[in-house]
């Protein structure tokens, strides 16, 4: 028997979202079948999930604290699923530049930055 086609198959979902509300969001498109696009902010150390606790060490245990770089957040594993991730330099005009193409092409952009942290 064949699955049938996920409702949001085909659309191109760009996410720059951080914390809770906006990478779930993704979370629920790329369930519903969207190509959900992750874009995080190298110049700010990536998504600020990757550093919550607990942890998933290299030999599969959970653990509270980060033990080494190959540790994966249990926070960041839920959030990601899904979806494909790019790292861009958002300080910088050739990042700015790649982050402007893959818009372009998408068919939705979701961000939730605060005012604070655009500037406005």
């Amino acid at each position: 028997m064949n699955a049938s086609p996920r409702p949001l198959e085909g659309l191109l979902v760009i996410d720059v979202t951080t914390a809770l509300s906006g990478p779930y969001a993704t979370l629920l498109l790329a369930g519903l079948g969207a190509r959900v696009i992750k874009v995080e902010d190298v110049s700010k150390g990536g998504d600020s999930s990757q550093t919550n606790s607990p942890f998933i060490s290299a030999t599969g245990q959970l653990i509270g604290e980060r033990e080494n770089e190959n540790d994966w957040s249990v926070s960041q594993l839920n959030r990601a699923r899904n979806k494909e991730s790019v790292g861009i330099n958002l300080k910088d005009p050739e990042g700015l530049a790649v982050l402007k193409k893959l818009v372009e092409r998408a068919d939705v952009l979701i961000e939730n930055f605060s005012d604070e942290s655009t500037g406005h």
